[in-house]
């Protein structure tokens, strides 16, 4: 009896199992935080230095285009914006400005059919004793070629006498010294999120600065 009365109890004693809590302690949260902000304190001021270097340069574009309205009127010459796209199809173009100017009036005559030569091959090709172009880089607005940022480019220019945006090439802007522009509409952009529109009206040169795309059709309706 004494065995069977053994047995039983051993049948019916309960089990105890050792849990362990694997929680975090108060301690190990406090240095997660921790590194979360410090990480954030070294990563968020790259972005927003990056942000405010791509809207500086967008900011200085339209700025040169007021500045070449009020020469061309002030000096009595036709000036030019110069925005090289690079070739179509050409991996990690290099995109740019330059201004150019020649004296009197001079019409825009971009032709899409024949686009003109980047001005560095277009050196290469000059022959000894061939007439001087009307137009010339002009040092007094620009000493060289300014690239953009990285990460920031033409994604296209609009101009109101064509009938197709240009995405590749070069593309010129006009200021002649009657005071009037080419109509024109120049696309930026960083990325997918970032996009500017410099829309450049024709007749009195202003600038405006619009943070998301906007073709011509959709500022002249406006």
């Amino acid at each position: 009896m004494e065995k069977t009365n053994e047995k039983a109890e051993q049948v019916t004693r309960p089990t105890f199992r050792l849990t362990t809590n694997k929680g975090f302690t108060l301690l190990e949260v406090i240095v997660t935080v921790a590194i979360i902000a410090l990480i954030a304190t070294m990563v968020l001021p790259k972005i927003n230095n990056r942000n405010n270097e791509l809207r500086s340069m967008v900011r200085k574009i339209s700025v040169i285009s007021r500045d070449l309205r009020s020469r061309a009127k002030l000096n009595n010459a036709t000036y030019r914006l110069v925005i090289n796209m690079g070739e179509e199809g050409e991996k990690n173009p290099r995109h740019e400005i330059w201004v150019e100017s020649a004296t009197g009036e001079v019409l825009n005559n971009y032709d899409p059919e024949n686009p003109p030569t980047p001005r560095d091959q277009a050196e290469d090709k000059k022959e000894e004793g061939a007439p001087a172009p009307a137009f010339m880089p002009d040092p007094k607005v620009m000493k060289k070629p300014e690239v953009l940022p990285s990460q920031l480019i033409f994604e296209s220019v609009e101009i109101g006498t064509l009938d197709e945006p240009i995405t590749s090439g070069i593309v010129y802007i006009h200021y002649l010294p009657s005071g009037f522009a080419d109509e024109a509409a120049i696309h930026l952009k960083s990325g997918e999120k970032l996009k500017w529109t410099l829309a450049i009206d024709p007749l009195t040169g202003r600038v405006d600065i619009i943070n998301e795309f906007r073709n011509l059709e959709d500022l002249r309706a406006k």
